[in-house]
């Protein structure tokens, strides 16, 4: 909650053409006794100051009752107008799901808009992201560059970050030589985030650090096979080498690492670096799903409802999707709302499946506004709406989705 606290206090911005609340309404024909009374009569005449006072307010329960979906309505508004810094806020809230879905996807791409803003306390919460490896955000080097420009955007918190670990790199260096394969690891980290001798970017710094992770790999350490693996994956200071990065990554699924086995269950469902195999790569999205990676239960979900390498079972993949969908994959709320609409594996519920579908159009997914717009236009599941069909086309059609484009130009034009 200190996070929030800091993204609460460093917001402003504006935020205009909303529906007003009842109590607010009210007050346009009464005069303001309190402060937050005073906040919801100016936020309701435009002044922009008050309503992003008045988030907070919502958000953290001072002189209103703790109302987090009434913030996030508001920090919506004033993300929507431009305020970059309301686009952190509400970042942090879908990162939490504090009055919004949770939703790690959305929660990244806010705190992206916010950082290129200048919102420096965005770079680090993005940074943090790459760092831990949530969702689909697994990069440190990406995370370095997010830490060097809020240290010079002036936020010491990055600062300390970079100069905490620029020190690390001699006593590291020392231990790896010695033979601590954790500190081979540490310093493989080290390099990928061009804190080594080498800055970052340099081809010296990726062959350096994917020679200490796979030192480390040799003296057990677990996350070094993973590692060294994404090197050898993608060519990256080494020769491209799938077959190597799929003996580093099982080495890393054995040791512990649910990515790893993840990263070899990919590798054998595309076949090319190594033989394909969907039943063993059925077995190891099991394994990743159990160690608590989320895109492996996806994955196996995918499997389970197609059928391929395990016998069919659309229970089972709308359970597993209902799991992702809670957790940071919303494109697991996608395909379960495939299966509420045609009513497969699930009780058929159209009503469910908008709401699903409304629940990733909201992210920044391209998959969703199309087949949103579709159940308005039929009147399915929710009431029909033609105009609120067009705008999810439209929304769909920005987003590349050709089929929301040509259901434009046929029916609203």
């Amino acid at each position: 909650m200190a996070r929030l606290s800091v993204g609460l206090c460093v917001l402003s911005g504006v935020l205009g053409g909303r529906a007003m609340g009842g109590e607010e309404a009210s007050l346009l024909q009464s005069v303001p006794r309190t402060p937050v009374e005073r906040l919801m009569q100016a936020c309701t005449v435009g002044k922009l100051e008050a309503c992003e006072l008045l988030g907070r307010h919502y958000m953290l329960g001072e002189g209103v009752p703790k109302d987090e979906r009434r913030a996030a309505e508001l920090f919506e508004k004033v993300c929507a107008g431009g305020a970059v810094a309301g686009c952190f806020t509400l970042g942090l809230l879908h990162q939490e799901g504090l009055g919004v879905p949770k939703d790690v996807h959305r929660a990244g791409a806010l705190y992206e808009r916010a950082c290129e803003g200048g919102v420096g306390m965005a770079c680090v919460a993005l940074a943090s992201l790459y760092v831990k490896g949530l969702g689909d955000f697994q990069d440190l080097r990406r995370a370095a560059v997010l830490h060097e420009k809020a240290c010079k955007g002036g936020v010491a918190e990055s600062c300390r970050f970079l100069e905490k670990k620029a020190g690390e790199v001699a006593l590291f260096k020392k231990d790896c030589e010695d033979g601590k394969a954790q500190a081979c690891f540490e310093l493989g980290l080290l390099y990928t985030l061009g804190l080594g001798e080498v800055g970052l970017g340099a081809p010296q710094a990726d062959s350096r650090a994917a020679a200490l992770y796979e030192r480390a790999c040799k003296g057990g350490v677990a996350k070094g096979c993973l590692e060294a693996g994404g090197f050898y994956e993608d060519g990256r200071g080494v020769g491209m080498d799938g077959r190597h990065a799929a003996a580093l990554y099982e080495q890393a699924c054995e040791g512990g690492e649910a990515w790893g086995c993840y990263k070899l269950g990919d590798l054998h469902e595309q076949g090319g670096a190594v033989s394909s195999d969907v039943k063993r790569a059925a077995a190891l999205y099991e394994k990743a799903c159990k160690g608590g990676e989320t895109v492996g239960c996806f994955s196996l979900g995918i499997l389970l409802e197609e059928g391929r390498g395990v016998r069919k079972d659309e229970r089972r993949a709308a359970a597993l999707y209902e799991k992702t969908c809670k957790e940071t994959e919303t494109v697991g709320c996608y395909r379960l709302g495939f299966l509420y609409r045609e009513g497969r594996g699930v009780r058929k519920d159209e009503r469910r499946a908008a709401a699903l579908f409304e629940k990733v159009c909201a992210g920044e997914k391209r998959v969703g506004c199309y087949e949103l717009g579709s159940l308005y236009e039929e009147g399915r599941g929710v009431r029909k709406d033609e105009r609120r069909a067009a705008e999810l086309y439209e929304k769909a059609c920005d987003r590349g989705d050709v089929r929301a484009c040509s259901a434009i130009r046929e029916r609203f034009e």
